[in-house]
């Protein structure tokens, strides 16, 4: 029931949407790419690299995911 979930589609309605300077397709990657939903495997590079970009559109969550895998050594 409802709508199937496609990862593969959010990460590159997110990824457009990021390279328009949206905060929140910026946050949402960085968040796809930490977790690795779906067939999207984990990157942890490419998930602080969107978190900082969010970060740097002012969004908090961004900020402190980013902070959070700096601390971890990512």
């Amino acid at each position: 029931e409802g709508v199937k979930k496609n990862y593969s589609k959010a990460k590159r309605y997110y990824s457009k949407a990021c390279d328009l300077n949206d905060k929140s397709g910026c946050y949402m990657l960085g968040f796809l790419y930490q977790y690795g939903s779906g067939r999207l495997e984990q990157n942890y590079s490419n998930a602080k690299k969107y978190y900082r970009r969010a970060c740097d559109l002012n969004v908090t969550k961004g900020c402190i995911s980013y902070n959070e895998l700096k601390e971890k050594g990512y």
